[in-house]
């Protein structure tokens, strides 16, 4: 009784600050028993419209505190099991703080009956947290992008990103299973456009860190039923001769499902380029014109047969047809005009099958087994013709690449609190033939001649096989600080057969591959503090298994490692932010952020250092052939510091900033540096008729790398957007390239020459886009 005492002298002391924050503040009471109500579900609504705006749960004395909004009159719904709900109306004439909700018992004669209650938010051991929609009441009207806010942490920002802490991009799943890349890869306009009424609960795994096959934030969907189909299509239009289009349908019969899809793009670009070459003997102006088109249309069928949740077989079939041609044309200042026509058309196809299995092994185990098989063809047929003076050359290439590929794929993890252990052992073999041959056309004789150097036809075999433990553990405390440690180790094995030059390649190791050590400490009002350094290690046998025909020279063919060291990778991450819409819950009281909170920022420093990089090299040998091997390169270090800062004018205007800094050093034959930076200013919003705007300045400062500079130079767009068809339609308008087609000039100099460029990028680009995006659900829970 002192304790319930005690409570309410320290309501009331509040109560006067807490009205003019317009927070509602009351004690939950069994009517029959003058005791406290603990985890009572409250819910405030619009009065009017009963649309849902916030909610809360009681905590064990019965209390709780919510934010009400500018709203004078507002319903109060209190629920709880085995409690007679009630409603009351909230009005600024009508009640003071702290005020006291009886509940009445509810008593039923049942026979037998099994009750599973949530609350509406709830948490598990592993620091996951769950909103319970169905717990809600009346969302009829209301889309999972309404209420998702509801989560702690959680927002979607203008881009359609769903963000956590303000900086994290989350795994979108409906039932466990990936909702595609529908909306362009944007999950916050697909959960725009689902209903809230159609959907069960929402899953946030904030730190999946390898369980469920996830290392990114995860967001799982479950909705009352099953879901069934997806129509997606998309419409772009642009100037200059730019549009696309896009359809995508997912069907399910029952264990059966059918996703066809075609895409098809048609792009132009115009470019304009001057540029002045100076040397000891002469000085040269050129003025380039520049007129690409790419046209492509690409049909693709997946089809997918459910045995069970754990089991499954998939069949693949896409084809692309590429036309590209590249229109160029030179002038220099002496009169002389080389015109430069460039036409390549593509095609490639590719059928796979595979099969997956999931073996429940026991509590906090499972087992993978996934088999695939592959066949793959790109072919391309290239043409050019030259135009000097009244001389003309013309080129051919035909290439063709045929792979087959079969695989076999085991996997074991084992989770259990914060300890999450993985195995991984794969095995597969590889067929490649390859033909490359080029041609010149003779037009004294009226001949094409085959060009010996460029012929090139190759069957290749490869064997791999790889074992890669890995083992990650995360720790929780208390204060809401979490400890990721995480360690891979990687054995390979590889045997290649040239049929080509009779050689056989093989090679073996057993490294240590990653390391990675993530820190996060999450203080009140959703500010964050993170550190992540990961240490990375590539044996150049990593580059054989993952590339055909690695040598360390391929024209003398030289063989294995010889020559290459391992590379070394450390990079790392101190950040700092603060997310502005969030719910925070502690003992029951919820308050929400977007009501009270109006700077937002995220500061962020990054390095990133690199030693004995294993890159790609070319050189030119004695006969002007060009060569492609691998070499270690020297150490670099690069640093950054990045910083965003939004301020929430209104509910209806945003204003953001960001300024990014970048300083890097290489360690080469001339040791060179290289600073930078760049800001941006951005304003977005709503309009009275609900349409999204969002306009964007950026500043590029100078910037220097070895002997080239390019000047400083500006940009801008635009956006406008607004959703119809119950958030199902979205339409956008968007600029790009307001500024930048002054152009950009770049500036190359040393001790011989110097070359002077003035890039003119097409501007401004102007594209309308339509997205329309349905999910259907049937089997109504």
């Amino acid at each position: 009784m002192k304790q319930y005492l005690f409570l309410i002298i320290l309501m009331h002391f509040y109560t006067i600050s807490d009205c003019q924050n317009n927070n509602i503040k009351g004690i939950i009471r069994n009517s029959a028993l003058a005791t406290p109500v603990a985890n009572a579900n409250i819910i405030l609504s619009n009065n009017e419209s009963d649309q849902f705006i916030t909610g809360t749960i009681s905590n064990k004395n019965g209390a709780f505190r919510i934010s009400k909004p500018n709203n004078n009159c507002v319903t109060l719904t209190v629920s709880r099991l085995g409690y007679v709900s009630k409603k009351v109306l909230i009005n600024s004439n009508t009640y003071s703080n702290p005020f006291y909700i009886e509940l009445t018992p509810d008593t039923i004669t049942i026979e037998e009956v099994t009750v599973v209650w949530k609350p509406l938010i709830d948490y598990n051991e592993e620091g996951d947290v769950a909103l319970n929609v169905d717990q809600m009441g009346n969302v009829e009207k209301l889309f999972l992008s309404d209420i998702i806010t509801n989560i702690p942490g959680l927002s979607i920002d203008i881009d359609g990103n769903v963000l956590y802490g303000g900086y994290h991009v989350f795994t979108t799943l409906i039932n466990g299973e990936r909702m595609g890349s529908y909306y362009r890869g944007k999950p916050g306009f697909i959960l725009a456009g689902i209903e809230a009424k159609n959907i069960k609960r929402i899953e946030v795994i904030t730190e999946p860190n390898g369980r469920f096959g996830f290392y990114t934030p995860v967001i799982n969907i479950i909705p009352k039923g099953d879901l069934q189909d997806i129509y997606y299509a998309s419409a772009d239009v642009g100037t200059e001769d730019k549009y696309a289009l896009n359809l995508d349908f997912t069907k399910k019969f029952k264990k059966l499902t059918f996703r066809p899809s075609i895409t098809y793009e048609n792009t132009q670009y115009t470019t304009k380029e001057e540029e002045e070459r100076s040397d000891i003997e002469a000085t040269t102006t050129q003025a380039i014109n520049n007129l690409k088109t790419n046209k492509q249309i690409a049909p693709s069928m997946e089809v997918d047969y459910a045995f069970n949740r754990d089991q499954r077989l998939s069949l693949d079939m896409d084809y692309t047809s590429t036309n590209f041609s590249n229109n160029r044309n030179l002038t220099y200042l002496d009169g002389i005009n080389i015109c430069d026509l460039l036409s390549n058309k593509s095609s490639a196809y590719n059928l796979s099958a595979a099969y997956y299995k999931r073996l429940n092994i026991g509590f906090g185990q499972y087992g993978i087994i996934n088999a695939k098989a592959s066949v793959t063809e790109n072919k391309d047929n290239e043409t050019q013709d030259q135009w000097i003076l009244d001389k003309q050359d013309k080129y051919q290439t035909e290439s063709s690449n045929k792979n087959y590929d079969a695989s076999l794929f085991f996997n074991y993890n084992y989770h259990k609190k914060g300890l999450f252990v993985s195995a991984n052992a794969n095995v597969s073999y590889s067929y490649y033939t390859r033909k490359y041959n080029r041609e010149i056309f003779d037009i004294t004789d009226n001949l094409w001649h085959e060009q010996y150097l460029y012929e090139n036809n190759t069957t290749t075999r490869i064997f791999t096989a790889s074992l890669s433990p890995y083992a990650s553990y995360l720790i929780r405390t208390p204060k809401k600080t979490s400890h990721y440690f995480k360690l891979t180790l990687a054995s390979y094995l590889r045997n290649e057969d040239n049929e080509n030059t009779q050689q056989v390649l093989e090679s073996s190791s057993i490294i240590y591959y990653t390391q990675n050590f993530k820190y996060r400490y999450s203080m009140k009002k959703e500010k964050e503090l993170m550190f992540l350094i990961n240490n990375r290690i590539t044996p150049p046998t990593y580059k054989q298994l993952h590339q055909p025909l690695t040598y360390v020279n391929d024209y003398t063919m030289q063989q294995g490692n010889n020559g290459l060291e391992q590379a070394y990778n450390i990079e790392g991450v101190l950040s700092f932010c603060k997310n502005t819409n969030y719910i925070a819950i502690s003992k029951g009281v919820s308050s929400k952020g977007k009501d009270k909170e109006k700077i937002a920022y995220d500061f962020k420093i990054r390095f990133n250092y690199r030693n004995k990089e294993i890159v790609q090299d070319v050189i030119i040998n004695e006969d002007n052939s060009i060569i492609y091997t691998w070499k270690n390169a020297k150490e670099s270090f690069t640093s950054a510091f990045d910083s965003k800062v939004d301020w929430n004018v209104n509910k209806y205007i945003r204003l953001s900033g960001g300024l990014s800094y970048n300083y890097r050093v290489f360690n080469t034959i001339t040791r060179s540096e290289n600073k930078d930076w760049q800001g941006n200013v951005r304003l977005s919003g709503t309009l009275p008729v609900d349409i999204k705007f969002d306009i964007q300045s950026t500043y590029h400062s100078q910037e220097q790398n070895y002997n080239t500079t390019t000047c400083e130079y500006y940009d801008m767009q635009a956006r406008l957007s607004r959703f119809f068809l119950r958030n199902k339609l979205r339409i956008s308008l968007s600029a790009q390239n307001l500024l930048s087609h002054n152009g950009i000039k770049t500036e190359y100099k040393d001790d011989e020459s110097n070359i002077i460029t003035q890039k003119y990028p097409e501007s401004p680009i102007v594209w309308l886009k339509a997205n329309y995006l349905l999910f259907s659900y049937y089997k109504k829970r």
